[in-house]
């Protein structure tokens, strides 16, 4: 008779530079982001936990921007969104 393994499998380490650089490549692709579109982006293999403190970083370093903007739905609903995007990208546009 098998028994489970209830050891969980260790979560294999990928370099920050490699996150880092795929991070700055899907912003400019996708100029405006959802950190929920981030992960899309990066795939269901990279966990937050290993591509959050890069972002972290990055955002520290002033090379990503993260905005928040409180917006009315349709339903005339009140919400707040959080936006990552590259500090050249005007989000003006996204106040309309």
């Amino acid at each position: 008779m098998r028994t489970m393994n209830t050891q969980t499998k260790k979560q294999e380490v990928i370099d920050p530079s490699i996150i880092r650089d795929k991070v700055l490549h899907i912003l400019s692709l996708y100029p405006i982001i959802s950190p929920t579109m981030l992960q899309g982006g990066l795939g269901p293999y990279m966990k937050p936990v290993q591509w959050r403190p890069v972002l972290e970083d990055l955002i520290a370093a002033g090379l990503v921007k993260e905005s928040q903007r409180s917006m009315r739905t349709h339903q005339e609903r009140y919400n707040t969104y959080t936006f990552l995007h590259l500090p050249k990208t005007e989000l003006d546009h996204l106040d309309s």
